[in-house]
């Protein structure tokens, strides 16, 4: 139940209509039906790969066009599937600089690998021609929509703030950074943490490895005072296109 609210406190959009064993218990209804945010569907930047990242991404389109018996897509179809590529006179240009004009994805593969210093030249060509991908685009949860959520919890009067931080990171890719507090009403009820990434809410909290020392979320609360049993409430959300993941299990985000 909790982390069905979670994902209504990161989704504005969200309805969610929660059961127990099919008897209904709780209904939430979204604050803002028509919210928007950057989506698994829309295209995304040449600025959030690494070569090894694009080779991934070709090596999955070669294999499924094999598979299935597609016509082998051209290099060119495969450029165009990205933001600020669609245009025909960029693709012309990132195809002539690295001499793939007509040529078939498979043009990229030398022997039973890629060729690796290609896919380097195709991905800083794509580079080049489209325009790195502004943090504000990304979509924000919102102070309104929070500040809706945090009175349904019942806090304290004048309690709550909230910030956000647009930036880019140290490898030049966007993220957004929102944080929410408030002191509950109740002063006997426990912390209330929502931590998410990309508005997926977590069911532990993913902020275990902040900063150069490594330490957590949890320890830096603890260093305020902001312990299990204190009656607050905090929510923590990054969103960001590259997330590292500290185990396999992507339980842990590598925040800086």
């Amino acid at each position: 139940r909790k982390l069905a609210a979670a994902f209504a406190f990161l989704n504005p959009h969200l309805t969610l209509n929660v059961a127990w064993f099919g008897e209904p218990v709780e209904r939430i209804d979204a604050t803002d039906p028509d919210w928007r945010k950057w989506s698994p569907s829309s295209p995304t930047s040449p600025h959030w790969y690494e070569p090894e990242h694009l080779e991934r991404l070709l090596g999955a389109y070669i294999t499924h066009d094999a598979q299935n018996g597609n016509r082998h897509r051209t290099v060119r179809e495969f450029v165009s599937e990205f933001r600020g590529l669609t245009s025909t006179i960029k693709q012309k240009s990132v195809l002539a600089e690295v001499g793939l004009a007509r040529a078939p994805l498979g043009a990229l593969i030398d022997g039973r690998d890629f060729d690796h210093d290609q896919v380097v030249r195709l991905l800083d060509a794509m580079k080049r021609q489209a325009k790195p991908v502004s943090p504000r685009l990304l979509g924000t949860i919102g102070r309104a929509h929070l500040a809706a959520r945090f009175a349904e919890l019942g806090i304290r009067d004048g309690s709550f703030e909230y910030k956000k931080v647009a930036s880019l990171d140290d490898d030049g890719l966007p993220q957004v950074t929102e944080v929410a507090f408030a002191a509950l009403q109740d002063r006997n009820a426990p912390r209330r943490l929502v931590t998410g990434v990309n508005w997926s809410a977590a069911w532990v909290n993913p902020f275990r490895t902040l900063g150069g020392y490594g330490r957590s979320l949890d320890t830096m609360l603890g260093d305020r005072r902001f312990e299990y049993d204190r009656p607050i409430a905090l929510l923590v959300h990054v969103a960001h296109p590259r997330v590292r993941y500290a185990d396999r299990g992507k339980s842990t985000v590598e925040a800086t």
